[in-house]
């Protein structure tokens, strides 16, 4: 499956995009883990996750919605506590595309309170997150079990991360 912004590839059109080969794959298990590579590697613009293989780009250019290519902007990374909301939002005449989300912990090092565990991931963040953002100018975002409908590791004080763009 696909998500968002993700798939880099020659159109075939006359616009001049790259062909897009990946400079490196690399196995992965979340979208989010897939950016954060992506930041880490100074000549990484873009990436994609398919097939639960992270392939890392040295191009900005992405597919647009219809044939030719436009650039992006590197994708937002937001992270918030347990019980807290937050606001994402794009400039005017640009809607959100959300990328990645997880509702859970997978360090310890943000939002200090009681860990149970740094394993904690709802297989279901990102839709969660897409049905209430995607295409829109902005959205609120509740970082709480009633917005994402499950707790993922009870005991353990969570936080939400999300990563987009804004098109």
């Amino acid at each position: 499956m696909v998500f968002g912004l993700l798939r880099i590839r020659h159109s075939g059109d006359k616009a001049g995009c790259p062909d897009g080969e990946p400079m490196m794959i690399l196995q992965a298990n979340q979208l989010l883990e897939c950016f954060r590579q992506c930041s880490k590697i100074a000549a990484c613009k873009s990436f994609s996750f398919a097939d639960r293989k992270c392939e890392l780009f040295n191009a900005s250019i992405v597919p647009g919605k219809g044939s030719g290519c436009y650039a992006t902007e590197k994708p937002e990374y937001v992270m918030f506590c347990e019980n807290q909301m937050y606001t994402l939002s794009c400039p005017l005449n640009l809607q959100l595309n959300i990328i990645g989300a997880n509702y859970g912990r997978t360090r310890a090092d943000y939002c200090p309170g009681p860990i149970q565990t740094t394993d904690c991931v709802l297989d279901s963040s990102l839709s969660k997150v897409q049905a209430a953002c995607q295409g829109k100018n902005s959205c609120v975002i509740s970082s709480n079990v009633e917005f994402f409908g499950k707790d993922p590791c009870y005991g353990t004080y969570k936080y939400v991360e999300v990563t987009y763009t804004c098109i």
